[in-house]
């Protein structure tokens, strides 16, 4: 991965620094059990049973 450096005009900056702070402040965290065990194994699994529910 790359990184860059940018010069943003003062009011640009500041309206995107307002803007971050305000959507901080709306993110709800999701909650701990989401009601699939260990998605990021069963991924595909998961995806099977979801994708075969919605054709029945």
């Amino acid at each position: 991965m790359e990184s860059i450096n940018i010069t943003l005009p003062d009011e640009l900056s500041d309206a995107l620094n307002s803007y971050m702070r305000e959507v901080s402040l709306h993110l709800i965290p999701a909650p701990k059990v989401s009601g699939f065990q260990d998605t990021s194994v069963n991924h595909d699994k998961i995806l099977a049973e979801q994708a075969s529910q919605k054709l029945r």
